[in-house]
């Protein structure tokens, strides 16, 4: 949790640091190419990372044959990347593109190096090594990319950043893991590795592709301007909060595995996480959307209340992302991957043809796409869950109804506390903000016996992890 929390306060300094230093356009060039990587980076992994951490058993053989695939996968994607950079950049219609993903195409060999060393830890239950492999380079990476623009190189101090985090990642993750794998062997029995790595790539790909959509489609039909626009609301709200999916992810896996034969324990652990991770998360998220315009201008620049609007709609997605993160934790515990990619595929529909239909609407159209699609996958996939894992659909659903129902005075009332001062400077229109949502937070909180109980189980919670 720590390290977590170092991290994001990594990437929202990174946001607000770089965005004051670069141009919209920038950050578009490179997010438009970022959307075609992160699905090749899903193909790269290949599920393996996994499957590696849930196996009952894996020796030594089994291990060394999964760094090995990991790292030819990781060749062979950058090598295509490499290829197809003329094809994205005609795509696009930006020539500029040939060159940034020709470079990135190294991303996919840094990170074939680091899949399985970085499982290994994860399946040992090494957390702060981890937290260590993810944070630190993050931050060197922030200072390269500082660097990079006072030297005047503009994007490419973009993308130094991202090869520079990929390379320091590899290098903490051999250094602590502190293995070096053997030659391939035929006989180690890799079927049930495979199996599961390729029903859980399908899922993976597909769900990215749906989740990258979006950008695609900004960058094909609105140029990059308005990309690097959408793309800072995104890594404010969407990837900000797709930080704790990771550790969280880390965290609870392995945990809710060793629980499968008692079921009791088993919800009673992935309801409780959930809704945890909820009660910290939605009021940060409602009292963002709705003090977007001038926190935005605070923390970015004038040049960037255009994103404003981008991130008060995402954040609603946002919210059910974080809902949907405990179907995640089941799916992977239970080894429930045949399912996960049905719910892939039906989240990935529902996504792409919310996003392509808002495009009708422009930009903005494209932002409640997303919004919508996001929803509707997220109630999707408790459908789906239900009936392949027996999921605690239900409880859930309630328990997000629960936790939104809390913030929803707030946010409405320090939204139009937002319209109704915008004569005031920026700094003062937070402030305000905060004070009303956090005062009128607690009032509904404590007023509410349900709400009231919510908070007691909460804090029960929190206390137990600081004893431990």
């Amino acid at each position: 949790m720590i390290g977590q929390a170092v991290s994001i306060a990594t990437q929202l300094a990174s946001v607000i640091i770089l965005s004051r230093l670069l141009q919209p356009e920038e950050f578009g060039l490179l997010a438009m190419v970022m959307a075609i990587v992160a699905v090749g980076e899903v193909v790269r992994e290949f599920g393996l990372a996994n499957a590696a951490i849930r196996a009952p058993v894996l020796t030594e053989a089994q291990r060394s044959n999964l760094f090995w695939i990991n790292t030819a996968l990781g060749l062979a994607c950058g090598a295509a990347l490499l290829l197809s950079a003329p094809l994205i950049a005609d795509f696009y219609e930006e020539p500029r593109l040939v060159a940034i993903s020709q470079v990135l195409a190294v991303l996919f060999v840094l990170g074939g190096l680091t899949t399985q060393p970085k499982a290994h830890l994860a399946r040992s239950l090494r957390f702060k090594a981890l937290s260590v492999t993810d944070v630190l380079p993050s931050v060197i990476g922030l200072v390269v990319a500082i660097i990079g623009v006072g030297l005047g190189l503009g994007v490419w101090a973009l993308v130094a950043q991202r090869v520079v985090n990929a390379a320091l990642m590899l290098i903490l993750a051999v250094a602590f893991d502190r293995w070096v794998p053997k030659l391939p062997s035929r006989r180690a029995g890799m079927g049930i590795f495979l199996r599961q790595g390729v029903q859980l790539l399908g899922s993976q790909v597909i769900s990215w592709t749906s989740r990258n959509i979006d950008v695609v489609v900004l960058g094909y039909r609105f140029g990059a301007a308005t990309t690097g626009q959408y793309s800072r609301a995104f890594e404010l709200t969407i990837n900000t909060m797709s930080q704790l999916n990771s550790p969280s992810t880390k965290v609870a896996v392995p945990v809710l595995a060793r629980l499968q034969d008692d079921p009791e324990r088993f919800n009673r652990y992935l309801l409780k996480g959930q809704r945890s991770l909820l009660f910290a998360i939605v009021p940060l998220l409602g009292v963002g959307g709705a003090l977007a315009e001038p926190l935005v201008e605070l923390v970015l620049g004038a040049q960037w209340l255009p994103s404003a609007i981008f991130v008060q709609i995402l954040a609603i997605a946002a919210v059910a992302r974080v809902a949907g993160y405990a179907t995640w934790w089941l799916a992977l515990a239970k080894g429930k991957t045949s399912a996960t990619l049905w719910v892939s595929i039906t989240n990935s529909v529902l996504l792409i043809a919310s996003v392509l239909i808002g495009s009708m609407w422009g930009a903005t159209g494209v932002a409640w796409g997303y919004t919508v699609g996001s929803v509707l996958g997220w109630l999707a996939q408790l459908v789906w869950y239900r009936v392949a894992a027996s999921a605690p659909s239900g409880q859930l659903l309630s328990n997000a109804a629960l936790v939104i129902s809390m913030n929803i005075a707030p946010t409405a009332a320090t939204l139009a506390v937002a319209h109704s001062t915008g004569e005031l400077s920026s700094i003062a229109q937070v402030m305000m903000g905060i004070a009303v949502y956090g005062g009128l937070w607690l009032l509904t909180v404590l007023v509410v016996p349900v709400f009231r109980s919510e908070l007691r189980s909460t804090l029960q919670v929190a206390r137990k992890i600081a004893r431990r």
